[in-house]
């Protein structure tokens, strides 16, 4: 009599096994932006430069990273008012990139075109 085996699959502790789904070839994610503008000087001008709507930022009661002052979209933070030579400085998490994607008006190519 034959002996039943099971084989079981356990995929890899890192992403060097994972596989290319995409039928086209590769295929890029990205998976966090953090940035400083120094020749900006408005919070505002900032969301215009992500294409987002700046009435879908919120207030947040600090700052962070020596800036005094920060408006947050989900994921997504803006901070300023800061010393005069910091500039405005914008994280976006992993998470934060997927809500760039769902309601910016622009692409990650044009935006890091600009």
């Amino acid at each position: 009599m034959g002996k039943n085996v099971i084989n079981l699959y356990v995929p890899p502790a890192s992403n060097t096994g994972a596989l290319n789904t995409e039928e086209s070839g590769l295929r890029s994610l990205v998976d966090w932006v953090s940035f400083t503008l120094k020749n900006v000087t408005d919070v505002r001008d900032v969301v215009d430069i992500l294409g987002l709507d700046f009435n879908s930022f919120r207030e947040c009661p600090n700052g962070d990273k020596g800036y005094m002052e920060q408006i947050r979209f989900g994921d997504i933070s803006i901070l300023y008012n800061g010393r005069e030579d910091m500039g405005i400085h914008v994280n976006i998490s992993g998470q934060g990139c997927r809500q760039f994607e769902t309601y910016s008006n622009m692409d990650w190519s044009t935006f890091f075109a600009l």
